[in-house]
């Protein structure tokens, strides 16, 4: 199956104040953190069901896949399968509590029901 990666607005406002800091650091490193979110995400377009589901306690949150970014294994690519789309939700450094954040952002079940 072709898959379609569909990166969320707040995936790339992530990616670009990742990069940002990064470049603080050392003027190349944002570059190459970009390159290194590409390279990720062709790996996930061949194999979306490569990485297992995160430990989300969230029915609507279940099936969200986490990866590392290559090369910057520190950062994590949040992302689930939706029929012949790949959504990416979030760019986040790993040491971050992704766990509430998730929990926070996701409507809750009730909320999505009419």
């Amino acid at each position: 199956m072709n898959y379609r990666l569909v990166p969320s607005a707040q995936a790339d406002h992530d990616t670009f104040e990742i990069a940002c800091y990064l470049s603080e650091q050392r003027e190349d490193l944002g570059f190459r953190f970009y390159d290194s979110i590409d390279t990720t995400y062709q790996k996930i377009i061949k194999n979306p069901l490569w990485k297992g589901v995160g430990p989300f306690r969230k029915p609507e949150a279940r099936n969200i896949r986490i990866c590392p970014v290559k090369g910057f294994s520190n950062y994590l690519i949040f992302y689930r399968v939706v029929s012949d789309r790949i959504e990416i939700l979030r760019v986040l450094h790993g040491a971050r509590n992704y766990m509430s954040i998730f929990e926070s952002e996701l409507p809750d079940e009730e909320e999505t029901t009419p």
